[in-house]
């Protein structure tokens, strides 16, 4: 593969807009502030020009620069992957909203650029938990496939952070299943620091391959045979898509990043069976204690 770093200067950002007919939307703008939204970030509820409601993070609230940027893309890998999750989009706040919430826009702005995330709708007729107990995980569409296709994703993106999901339902049917989406990527490739590599296999996957008790590579095969496959492009245009002004040190690093993932998703398979040997021994030696 190219080096997609070598390319920044050659080839024009690809703007995904809703008129170009992309598989993506691209830039909305925010409309009207409904609510401020619980987490840790503090982020806001709006209504857009498109007519949707997204939840959006802004980046002097988030832990790190990178944070933004990482939301973008592991939305847009996921998507791609054919995994469950919100649309991600960039949003313009403008200065009039952006005051209400005490943004900082600096002098000469009249709009900031942040990230969001699509709400599951219609609004007024659907019921979003970010939490369900066991006895109603039962009722998720999918849920093995989700729940493991969510783990390996995280492993080859290298999420230090949590597996954070919503889970969506018509309102007016107590007895209807429910859908979950993957959330909240701010932690992923190794929670913004993108120049190591090396921490491939964070602590928190790991545990998490112990707690749901997978035990053959087999069984998680669909969305990583879907990762081995992807395209140096398909990454590629995702990367593209973040803004530059949410990577402090440019557009290069971001399509090197790209590049690591690239090389890497051949490797996710490998680290799984050593997951999964070590823990299967694991296991056996509590037994035989």
């Amino acid at each position: 593969m190219a080096t997609l770093a070598a390319s920044c200067g050659r080839r024009a950002i690809i703007k995904r807009s809703r008129a170009s007919g992309g598989s993506f939307p691209g830039t909305v703008s925010a409309v009207e502030f409904v609510r401020v939204m619980k987490g840790r970030t503090h982020p806001s509820f709006f209504r857009c020009d498109d007519g949707k409601y997204y939840v959006v993070k802004f980046r002097e609230r988030c832990r790190h620069p990178h944070a933004l940027a990482n939301e973008i893309l592991a939305g847009r890998l996921a998507m791609i992957l054919g995994l469950p999750a919100r649309e991600p989009v960039t949003v313009e706040v403008p200065r009039a909203l952006g005051d209400k919430l005490s943004v900082k826009m600096g002098s000469t702005r009249e709009t900031t650029l942040e990230f969001g995330s699509a709400y599951p709708h219609p609004l007024d007729q659907t019921l979003v938990a970010d939490f369900l107990p066991d006895r109603l995980r039962r009722r998720v569409v999918n849920a093995e496939e989700v729940f493991a296709g969510a783990l390996v994703f995280d492993l080859w993106i290298c999420n230090s952070g949590r597996r954070e999901f919503i889970f969506s339902r018509p309102a007016s049917e107590d007895g209807a299943p429910y859908s979950a989406w993957l959330t909240d990527h701010d932690a992923a490739f190794n929670d913004g620091n993108w120049m190591r590599p090396e921490a491939f296999v964070p602590v928190a996957c790991v545990q998490r391959f112990v707690d749901c008790g997978a035990r053959s590579v087999g069984s998680l095969s669909p969305v990583l045979s879907r990762i081995e496959n992807l395209g140096a492009h398909e990454i590629e245009d995702a990367a593209r898509c973040v803004p530059a002004e949410w990577c402090p040190n440019g557009l290069a690093d971001i399509l090197n990043l790209a590049d690591q993932l690239f090389t890497r998703r051949k490797r996710v398979r490998q680290v799984l069976s050593s997951i999964l040997s070590s823990t299967a021994a694991s296991s056996e030696h509590s037994l035989s204690t």
